[in-house]
């Protein structure tokens, strides 16, 4: 039985859908009044009412566990008491201790990109559960993963495709490879079935290298419109960050990761791909799949 843990988000619904789809008995730690519950009995997963920050339901939900899976994270808070230091600090840590000492053999924790920058309050928050993880008894798979498509183009990172308005942080010359969400849940799916991706860890970026501004001018070209392009300082934008660190640090870590550290945030696949051969989303596709209409 594999433990998904945040699997009414977008990325852990997308891994139930694929450890189902290769036949595997699927649990879910789920949260009262989701609206996703539904769907996942849909697929025949099994739900358990628990939560990151209560250890209690934790043990109840990795009885009879063999690996766990955790995706979830207070990026978007949902409930109130959801922070980055109840959930993706001290819930995970919680978790690996739990996991441990229910018997799980093995446990695939979804971290963040090895470029992103350590000035971020989660990166270094994610960090310090990768190293739980590799002290823990278990067997693990740490995911690194680039900035997901569906966040870095979404209005709340400043891509209002809809209204044809982007804000570019800086000049936007910056290169990276972004990743599907998708092509995540994947590597996800695979880490519970090969062994030989056991005690790895996998970077995970995507097969397209680009700018913001080469982004906006491949949306023109895919949608076949024109998009108005404002730049915002990136000094403003990590004044702002530090202000707002004693306050709202959930806000001051999103700021920190969109100015970044300045430099290049590319993820060479060519390796990761010669092994686990998965066949990634290019951007023109996740353009046309996501924005057409």
């Amino acid at each position: 039985m594999t433990l998904v843990v945040g699997a009414t988000g977008a990325l852990g619904f997308e891994v139930c859908t694929r450890l189902r789809a290769r036949g595997l008995p699927v649990r879910a730690l789920v949260r009262g009044g989701s609206d996703r519950e539904r769907a996942l009995a849909a697929l025949g997963v099994e739900s358990v009412r628990g939560d990151l920050r209560d250890p209690a339901s934790l043990k109840a939900a990795c009885s009879g566990v063999s690996r766990v899976i955790t995706t979830a994270n207070a990026v978007v808070p949902r409930r109130k008491g959801d922070t980055l230091e109840s959930v993706d600090l001290e819930g995970h840590l919680s978790l690996v201790r739990v996991a441990e000492s229910s018997g799980v053999e093995h446990i695939v924790y979804t971290s963040i990109s090895s470029e992103a920058s350590p000035r971020a309050i989660l990166v270094r928050y994610k960090r310090r559960v990768e190293r739980a993880v590799r002290k823990s008894g278990m067997e693990w798979t740490i995911l690194q993963p680039a900035a997901f498509m569906e966040t870095w183009f979404s209005p709340a990172a400043g891509w209002d495709l809809g209204e044809g308005r982007v804000r570019i942080i800086g000049p936007g010359t910056t290169k990276s490879n972004p990743v599907s969400m998708c092509d995540v849940a994947e590597f996800a799916a695979l880490a519970a079935v090969r062994e030989d991706l056991r005690r790895r860890v996998i970077p995970i970026g995507g097969p397209d290298i680009v700018t913001a501004l080469k982004a906006v001018r491949l949306f023109e070209d895919v949608l076949e419109r024109k998009i108005a392009v404002k730049h915002v300082p990136a000094r403003v934008i990590g004044l702002a960050s530090r202000i707002l660190q004693p306050f709202n640090p959930t806000l001051s870590s999103l700021l920190a990761l969109a100015v970044g550290t300045g430099e290049d945030e590319v993820i060479d696949m060519a390796l990761v791909l010669a092994e686990i051969p998965v066949e990634l989303t290019p951007l023109g596709n996740f353009i046309l799949e996501h924005y057409s209409a």
